[in-house]
């Protein structure tokens, strides 16, 4: 017998079927919104705004973090040393550079579930990007304080190189190389990396406790010992140059010898001036190097800190969150960009100040690749060496 009846469709529905039908609707857009905030109230072309300047910066960001790791790197060939300051920064651009690898692919592999724009990604690759992002960015924070801690000894306490590294620099080292490869992989072996709300990025998602150990302590740390390590070697030279005497006629006569290549007539007490001078630049000079990288830390972690804590107090007004995730997109990922710039300044100034009349790309040039670096005595301003 025929069941075609079975699939009438005269047959009128109960009218409290519709409403719980409607109601069950609500309820999935409602956990679709939940998993992810971000979409909901975004419009895709501001989604793909955010996307684009993510992907610009973090590209900025890798070719000033390359540049810096193949002039030490071709530094070491040629003279087969690197000083520490120069292994710490080699240490922070190759964490930045896999970090800005991980925005410039953010976009991609974030899931495709989560209806993002240019989202083709899996829970798999979430997974694999919020692993590298718990490595890489999180310890590419951690060198800021370990660099901190390098201008505070070498400035402050006047520690020389080799006791630096014979004391310090393996224990600064290997305070991120245990803590950020620990932590990444017990994130990727407990499965604890989502979608982030606030960037196109997977890291640790939820309220516990422990998207604070993961990142929360390790940047109060940095942001304490920035403040602290760089107000206390502002005061040192601050007190260092009012206290210093002004330059004499016998250090402006031995410096014009030196200029002249006269060192033949220079007497103890005027190599004596010259020394002092040249020890007060050099203490200016590294701590206006410290202060640089200190301000473009803060810069770039400010918007992407404000983002958290307006997200982990309930705000969830567009109007208030799309503007400062713009600029979370944009400054986030673009420290080395900055520090490549920070990094050749004192070179730049050097080669500026022997070829003064040089136009100012030609000096930029010379500064990035010229590895005949002139010599402080032959400039008109002090500055400070890369391989100090």
């Amino acid at each position: 017998m025929s069941r075609l009846h079975d699939f009438s469709f005269t047959e009128e529905l109960d009218p409290k079927a519709i409403e719980n039908m409607a109601t069950t609707t609500v309820t999935d857009n409602s956990t679709t919104a939940a998993e992810a905030p971000m979409h909901d109230g975004v419009s895709d072309g501001q989604e793909m705004a955010m996307s684009v300047l993510q992907i610009a910066s973090a590209t900025l960001s890798l070719i000033g973090s390359c540049t810096i790791a193949y002039k030490i790197l071709k530094s070491h060939s040629r003279t087969q040393y690197t000083p520490p300051y120069d292994r710490i920064i080699l240490g922070l651009s190759s964490c930045d550079i896999f970090s800005s690898a991980a925005f410039i692919l953010g976009p991609f592999l974030i899931p495709r579930s989560s209806e993002r724009v240019w989202a083709m990604g899996t829970d798999t690759t979430c997974t694999g990007l919020g692993f590298l992002t718990q490595l890489a960015f999180g310890w590419a924070i951690w060198y800021n304080a370990v660099l901190s801690f390098y201008y505070l000894l070498t400035v402050r306490f006047q520690v020389k190189r080799d006791e630096f590294c014979r004391k310090y620099e393996l224990g600064l080292h290997l305070s991120g190389a245990i803590f950020f490869p620990l932590t990444a992989v017990v994130g990727f072996i407990g499965g604890w990396y989502e979608i982030q709300p606030q960037t196109m990025i997977c890291w640790v998602q939820g309220e516990g406790v422990v998207p604070y150990i993961f990142l929360g302590i390790p940047i109060s740390i940095t942001l304490l010992s920035l403040v602290v390590n760089n107000s206390i070697i502002y005061i040192f030279v601050r007190k260092t140059l009012l206290n210093a005497p002004k330059p004499t006629d016998l250090a402006a006569d031995a410096t014009s010898d030196v200029e002249n290549n006269d060192v033949s007539t220079r007497t103890e007490e005027q190599s004596d001036e010259i020394c002092r001078t040249r020890d007060r630049r050099l203490i200016k000079e590294v701590a206006i190097q410290g202060f640089l990288y200190v301000s473009t830390f803060l810069l770039t972690l400010t918007p992407s800190f404000v983002l958290q804590v307006m997200y982990s107090t309930g705000v969830d007004d567009q109007n208030i969150l799309y503007p400062l995730a713009v600029l979370n997109a944009m400054l986030l990922p673009l420290q080395g960009f900055f520090n490549v710039f920070i990094y050749i300044r004192p070179t730049y100034i050097r080669f500026r100040n022997a070829n003064g009349d040089r136009p100012m790309l030609f000096i930029l040039k010379q500064a990035l690749f010229d590895p005949k670096i002139p010599r402080m005595g032959s400039t008109n301003v002090g500055t400070t060496d890369n391989t100090s």
